[in-house]
């Protein structure tokens, strides 16, 4: 015990007599007094004048009594780790105090959408006792440094990530730990990514394989229980899934229509906007086809507002809500593009002022006063009498004004949100629903014929890259070919759905081709307890034939509990069955209760009897794709209304948007079946719901680690013995858009092999087709669009057998209708080895209705044979809807020294000579090397190719620019580059003019500034004394898109580009071009061919060719 003696001003004594120790205050020190002798402590320096410490090694050491020892003087033993001090005659123990340091971070947790790829963090750090402490970080859940770049800056206590933008991360972690080296505290920020991978919205199929020997025939309980399952026929797992990043647009063909409950939220007496995704065939052939596509009505009828998109490529409306304003104007091209993703909008504003826009862009306008649209009769999509073959996505109609700019706006990047002026929001994601708050009723008309609407896996957006624990599989059952389906064991677990006094849910999510029964008693054949070969059925969930959720169940008699909801083909639902513990039934219909009762006598079931999944009584099997089968016991899943699994589901949950009403924390073993149905070749695109592998056996078409392209990644194998893979895509995505297949290719026998083709018989016809013939005496590719095309090929070129070669085949169109010609090109190895610009007779625009019928990806040529099968490895095989080489143009505002193509710059910021219309300036010339002179009225424009960018608007009647001549521009017989961005609806005008004096360069749209012979054709001209020397594009620009354009000249020759694909290439000679004459922007030095559209970042280059028709193969796995 201390005893406290005295207190004084400035020292306190505590002790008695002889022991005591006093304790005073000296100019900031500590002075410790005893025994007639002084310590002094001094903060931040210890004890003034201190003697070393002794070190001992217990306790008992201590000298006692301690003659000679200093007062003040420290012992410490190393038994205890005690430090004692002498005072007086004995000992006093000092306490040693060391307290954990903390860390606080600025954020604990973060999301990575690829908006921003960089994660800064800051902290702050306390130590309790003052002393220095260290900070060390640590990370789970990146794998390499490549996925995430951590830098740690002590100087300002910031951390800071920067993504790949790419990788996918799920709860990744940084930990900072903080120690005084001693204690430790901790700090963690966890984050996941959600990347939009660029241009993913083109990728129509991306095949690869996910493990040595890997196929899509083999399947597996992913429950503790890990039943054993048998498929049959061609029962396989696919990556189609209800999880699709973006959901899934909207098909109407032949008739078919969308109908939306009515609704005063569709009675409008102020502003408004409707907008909408259409992606339409211009080439439909559907009974009723009159050359209209109905896009908007009420009802079915005309009154009191319609909107239809004509053939010929443009919007007509009704006077009475539109003021029949439309994008038929004179003068200007029509601006639909088929076979391609537009947005199309109307709104009306505070003024009463209707606008139309198309792809962003302001084409017209009209005055529409009063109510206008209808409270009695909801909207209707699709045919009022004249047929839509079309697709539909992000369909809103809001009670605002969303768009007034009379020039243009950013198109959407991603899906709609419902926000408060929301009255309908349909036609996404991955439920036939309105998203909307009013949540107003779909239906679908005139459905009969299942292909007259469907759920289709192609959107206008970019989306994040696969992942099968996000974005999951499902299984294939189809009685095409043969019938298939999966024989579960004869478990309790599975078929005992009453058992007593005890919960029991089952649920999955269902996309049917057809809704099929068993006979003679129309039992399901989704979820079954039966034979399957005879009339013998106990219990079965699935549908009834008109399509509604249908529990059939047999207590001596047949008893039937039957949804009101009508289900539609080619749509996923979410499914779900369930009975309490009281004996209640419920049937679940995408989260909400369709159907009820209680359980009726003694339900029966049987030990002997299978357990199904795609089949009923007398082999009557189903027509579906499945996903996420699950069988829980024992506990709900779902107490009442909810919110469908928005991810793939788990033995113990799953991925919900909203938890309400949902059992997250399932126990696992209460979970007594769950297929996710993983894949070993995966569709990463997600496009299609059926993938065929054509084999023999399993190991026929399967993954392989023994050949790689890239280190550790399988790769897919193929044998010749066997036969080919099959990819079932809608082909008028395919035959009338831009295209590109591509893959990686690794070739082990010599002879013919097929690289893709569309074909059922033994002869390649007409038909898309691609193969190889390999011998000694013949190398050469064979393709054909109506006219074959033969590519040779030396060994210099290519070296097929062992080695592994990167092969492009694409078409890229004119963009107007599909009859028109375009380019098909043929890439190895990043190098062109033909290229032709005359092809005019494309394939049939008619849809794909059977699995024979589809694209085949090295395969033989048919079931009934024809040239053989590749044998060898691919790797990243990718059929794309858009032309993506040599290079996809980056959108984004240029400098003297970027450009619009990743990894390529301007060699020096001095060859850039000009560099005009990056800002809303218009006479900025960034170089400031030359006066930019405004003539009539220009106008700046706060829209662009992309958000960010700017552009000039001339208005064809006035307006253009002049620039002095310039020995800058004076390209002689060198290298250079002119580009631009531009948007346009004119076939004929003027771009860039400087041949005054018949010696220059002339740049316009169409031949010489005039729509004929070559209309909405770029060209440039390099005229020398009156001799012209024309290079053009094969595609057309005047579509009222952005496009971005180069031209360039190095001494290889002259090349033109369009959204960065080659379009023309010429000789070597180069032409003397001299710049004495004054330069104009928008028009010829006579005024004729005045432009009218949008410029955006115009940029003349001296002394260097920016842009090559040759590319890079990629170097790592591509991403869908």
């Amino acid at each position: 015990m201390v005893y406290r003696n005295k207190t004084f001003a400035n020292s306190v004594v505590v002790g008695l007599s002889s022991g005591k120790v006093e304790l005073a205050a000296d100019s900031g020190d500590l002075l410790i007094k005893s025994g007639g002798s002084t310590t002094t402590v001094r903060p931040g320096s210890g004890i003034v004048e201190q003697q070393p410490i002794t070190i001992l090694a217990n306790k008992a050491a201590l000298p006692l009594p301690p003659s000679g020892i200093s007062n003040g003087s420290l012992y410490y033993t190393t038994a205890s780790s005690e430090l004692f001090m002498k005072s007086g005659g004995g000992w006093y123990r000092v306490s040693m105090v060391n307290t954990s340091p903390s860390i606080t971070l600025n954020k604990t947790t973060a999301s990575i959408d690829g908006s921003n790829l960089t994660l800064d963090v800051s902290y702050t750090t306390v130590d309790p006792e003052g002393t220095p402490v260290t900070v060390s970080l640590a990370n789970s859940g990146i794998a390499t440094t490549d996925v995430a770049t951590i830098t740690h800056t002590t100087a300002n206590n910031n951390i800071r990530v920067v993504f790949d933008g790419s990788t996918d991360l799920t709860d990744a972690t940084i930990t900072a730990t903080v120690t005084d080296g001693v204690n430790t505290g901790v700090g963690t920020i966890t984050f996941s990514t959600a990347y939009a991978v660029k241009e993913s919205k083109h990728t129509l199929v991306l095949l690869r394989a996910n493990s040595e020997g890997g196929h899509n025939y083999s399947f597996s309980d992913q429950s503790d229980s890990n039943h054993t399952l048998t498929p049959t026929g061609h029962a396989r797992t696919s990556s189609h899934s209800p999880y699709r990043p973006n959901g899934y647009s909207w098909r109407v063909n032949g008739g078919g229509y969308i109908d939306v409950a009515a609704s005063s939220n569709f009675q409008f007496t102020g502003q408004w906007t409707i907008e909408f995704w259409f992606w339409g065939d211009e080439n439909q052939s559907s009974s009723g086809t009159s050359g209209w596509h109905d896009v908007f009505s009420y009802g079915n009828s005309t009154s009191p507002a319609y909107m239809e998109i004509n053939n010929d490529g443009y919007v007509a409306t009704s006077s009475g809500m539109f003021g029949s304003v439309g994008s038929n104007q004179s003068g200007e091209t029509h601006p639909i593009k088929w076979n391609r993703w537009n947005h199309i909008a109307f709104s009306r504003d505070g003024s009463n002022v209707v606008r139309h826009y198309v792809n962003g862009r302001y084409m017209a306008k009209a005055t529409v006063s009063g109510t206008v649209g209808s409270s009695g009769t909801g909207p209707r999509f699709g045919d009022t009498g004249e047929a839509a073959d079309c697709h539909f996505y992000d369909y809103r109609i809001s009670n605002t004004a969303r768009y007034t700019s009379e020039y243009g706006f950013d198109l959407p990047t991603a899906p709609h949100e419902s926000d408060a002026n929301t009255m309908l929001l349909t036609c996404k994601n991955n439920m036939l629903k309105d998203y909307s708050s009013g949540g107003h009723t779909i239906t679908i008309g005139d459905h009969a014929s299942g292909s007259r609407f469907m759920f289709l896996g192609h959107t206008p957006f970019d989306k994040g890259g696969y992942n099968a624990s996000k974005h999951g599989n499902s299984a294939i059952l189809t009685n095409a070919r043969s019938s298939s389906y999966i024989k579960l064991p004869r478990s309790a677990d599975l078929y005992d759905w009453n058992p007593s006094s005890n919960h029991f849910t089952l649920e999955f999510w269902l996309y049917s081709r057809a809704f099929r029964v068993g006979s003679p008693n129309n039992t399901p054949c989704v979820f079954s307890h039966a034979t399957g070969t005879n009339n013998t059925f106990y219990w079965g969930f699935g549908t009834n034939a008109s399509g509604k959720l249908y529990f059939y169940y047999y207590n001596g008699s047949a008893q039937t509990v039957t949804a009101s909801t009508t289900m539609y083909e080619n749509v996923w639902y979410h499914c779900v069955f369930y009975k309490d513990n009281s004996g209640n039934i419920k049937i679940y219909l995408n989260g909400v209760q369709d159907a009820s009762t209680t359980v009726s006598g003694t339900p029966q079931t049987n030990s002997g009897t299978d357990v199904w999944i795609g089949r009923a009584q007398n082999s009557t099997v189903g027509n579906f794709n499945i996903a996420d089968v699950r069988i829980v016991k024992g506990e709900a899943v779902y107490t009442g209304a909810f919110t469908p699994p928005t991810g793939p589901l788990t033995k113990t949950g799953g991925i919900y948007s909203s938890t309400t009403n949902v059992n997250t924390g399932i126990t696992a073993s209460n979970t007594k079946l769950l297929l996710n149905f993983p894949s070993g070749i995966e569709d990463l695109a997600q496009c299609s719901s059926q993938v065929e592998f054509y084999k023999t056996n399993n190991t026929d078409v399967e993954g392989d680690t023994g050949v790689v392209k890239y280190t550790g990644k399988p790769t897919i194998k193929t044998d010749y013995s066997a036969g080919f893979t099959s990819i079932h895509t809608p082909l008028h995505e395919l035959y009338n858009s831009p295209w590109t297949i591509e893959m990686w290719v690794r070739l082990t026998q010599s002879g013919q092999a097929s690289i893709w083709f569309d074909s059922d018989s033994g002869s390649y016809g007409g038909n898309l087709h691609a193969r190889i013939n390999y011998a000694d005496s013949s190398r050469t590719f064979y393709t054909d669009l109506s006219l074959s095309i033969t590519a040779a090929y030396t060994n210099s070129e290519i070296t097929f057998l062992n080695t592994w070669n990167h092969l492009v085949f694409q078409r890229n169109p004119r963009n107007f209708k599909d009859t028109e010609d375009g380019i098909l090109t043929i890439w190895a190895n990043g190098t062109i080895l033909d290229s032709v610009d005359s092809l005019t007779n494309y394939a049939s625009a008619s849809p794909d209705g059977n699995v024979w019928s589809s694209l085949r990806l090295l395969g033989s040529q048919g079931p009934a044979g024809g040239y053989q099968a590749f044998t060898g490895n691919s790797q990243d095989i990718r059929v794309s809807s858009r032309a993506r080489y040599p290079f996809i143009p980056v959108d984004q505002t240029l400098t003297t020294t970027n450009s619009a193509r990743t990894g390529v710059s301007v060699s020096s910021a001095s060859n850039t000579k000009l560099l005009a219309f990056t800002t809303t300036t218009t006479t900025t010339d960034v170089t400031t090397n030359h006066t930019i002179t405004s003539q009539g009225g220009p106008t700046g424009v706060n829209w662009g190719p992309a958000p960010g960018m700017k552009s000039i608007y001339f208005d064809g009647n006035g307006d253009y620019f002049t620039i002095p001549t310039s020995s800058d521009l004076n390209f002689g017989t060198g290298h250079y580059t002119i580009e631009f961005w531009i948007n346009t609806r004119q076939s004929g005008a003027w771009i860039y003019y400087n041949a005054q004096a018949d010696t220059g360069i002339r740049m316009s749209i169409g031949y010489n500034g005039s729509s004929s012979p070559r209309p909405g054709q770029i060209e440039i001209n390099e005229q020398v004394s009156n001799s012209d020397s024309h290079y053009y594009s094969r595609c057309r620009i005047d579509d009222g898109v952005w496009h971005h354009v180069a031209f360039c000249r190095d001494g290889n020759g002259r090349r033109v580009f369009v959204d960065g694909k080659l379009e023309t290439r010429g000789g070597p000679t180069n032409r003397n071009m001299d710049n004495s004459n004054t330069n104009y922007i928008g028009r010829r030095n006579t005024g004729a061919g005045q432009f009218k559209g949008y410029i955006s970042n115009f940029r003349m280059i001296k002394g260097q060719a920016l842009y090559a028709e040759t590319f890079t193969p990629p170097s790592a796995l591509l991403i869908a």
